[in-house]
Formats: C-alpha cells, sequence, structure tokens
C-alpha cells in the first residue's frame, strides 16, 4: 500500500514535526502549526528507508530502496536530488548526515558501498568498495572523519573515511548489527542486533559486555 510507512522520524516533539517516509516513494510531514493536514513530499521512485533531519533550519535528507539521495526544504515543501558518483548500487539503507561544518552525509547501501554526499556541492563526492555486505547501521566521528558500519550476517567494523580503510574489526555478535551509539571520547560503542541483543564494546581493548 502507498500508505504504508517505511521509516518514522518524530523530529522535534516541542515543536511536533514528524517526517514519514512512505513505500511509494514520498515523505510525509506533520507540523503541529498546521493542524494535522500533513504535507507529502515527492522525489524517490522507490520506498524511503532513511531519513535525517535537522530540525533548526528544517532541513532533511532522505535515502531509499532506488539509491537516491533527496535534499529537502521541509519549509518550503520542496527537494533536490543529490548527484550520484556512477549508478546506484543497491537500496541505501541508512544514512547519517552532518549539519554543521562542511555540511555531508554518509549512506550505506545493500551491496556494501559506503558514499559520502556533499550537501553544499549536492552530489556525491566519495564511494568507498568495503564489500561489506548488507550495511544496516552507521554511526560516524566527523570530526575524525570514521564511521562504525554494521554489516553483513553480524559484522561491525569501524572504517576511516579519508582513505576507505578498516581501522577496527569488531567480532562477537550473533545477528545483524541494526543499532550504533558512540561515546567517542571514550571509545566505547553501544550495539544492538536482529536479535534483541545489546553489546557495550571497549573498542581499544576489543572487549564486549552482553547485557
Amino acid at each position: 500500500s502507498s500508505k504504508r510507512s517505511s521509516v518514522l522520524t518524530e523530529v522535534d516533539a516541542a515543536e511536533g514535526l514528524t517526517l514519514a517516509g512512505h513505500d511509494c516513494g514520498s515523505l510525509e510531514l506533520r507540523l503541529a502549526a498546521e493542524g494535522s493536514r500533513p504535507r507529502l513530499l515527492d522525489g524517490h521512485a522507490d520506498a524511503v528507508l532513511a531519513v535525517d533531519v535537522d530540525s533548526a533550519a528544517m532541513r532533511a535528507v532522505s535515502s531509499g530502496a532506488d539509491g537516491g539521495v533527496w535534499l529537502w526544504d521541509l519549509r518550503q515543501g520542496i527537494g533536490e536530488a543529490l548527484i550520484p558518483l556512477g549508478s546506484p548500487c543497491g537500496c541505501a539503507r541508512v544514512i547519517v548526515a552532518e549539519w554543521f561544518g562542511a555540511g555531508r552525509a554518509l549512506t550505506g547501501s545493500d551491496c556494501g558501498r559506503l558514499a559520502l554526499w556533499g550537501l553544499e556541492t549536492k552530489r556525491c563526492e566519495r564511494v568507498f568498495d568495503m564489500h561489506l555486505g548488507v550495511v544496516t547501521s552507521i554511526a560516524v566521528d566527523w570530526v575524525k572523519v570514521r564511521a562504525f558500519v554494521g554489516h553483513g550476517d553480524s559484522g561491525l567494523d569501524l572504517v576511516g573515511l579519508e582513505a576507505g580503510d578498516l581501522l577496527v574489526r569488531l567480532s562477537g555478535h550473533m545477528c545483524l548489527v541494526t543499532a550504533i551509539s558512540v561515546n567517542w571520547s571514550k571509545a566505547r560503542a553501544l550495539c544492538g542486533s536482529g536479535d534483541g541483543a545489546l553489546v557495550l564494546w571497549d573498542v581499544r581493548r576489543k572487549n564486549p559486555s552482553s547485557f
């Protein structure tokens, strides 16, 4: 059904802003100030799989099953497809944006690629063929330009986003890593997986503690 939501992000509860992505490729924006009347934002040719929102500036990026990435002006209700670098490689399943500083976004795809997008240049700037398998989760350290990536059957890697190199590989999950939260200063990563397990990693020692 075109009404089925594939992703829902509550951006700012105080402002009453929610953004839902649908299987038909549309985004549905609801603002408390506009009552219950939603605005539909059309762009993707297939299901919207991930969004990241800058609620202060009313901007968003989305990625989808069509492999595309869109940058949205939520005030105006308009979007623009970012220019890819070569042909898309499978679904762009996850996206994480840096709204301050350089203005970048990182996507992970079903074919194991990571892609770095410029939000000011509005184009893909780098593609890393990491051969990771399906990328299911990402957490980015934009200061040191590196990211934790959950992928494949149960993989969790720390990769550099300048050279596309593997920095650390953490083994221990029994299922897909679907969520990652990182304290970069303390080198701790809390990861959730598809089997319901939570693992806290001491990244320097590669030591896991399960909950």
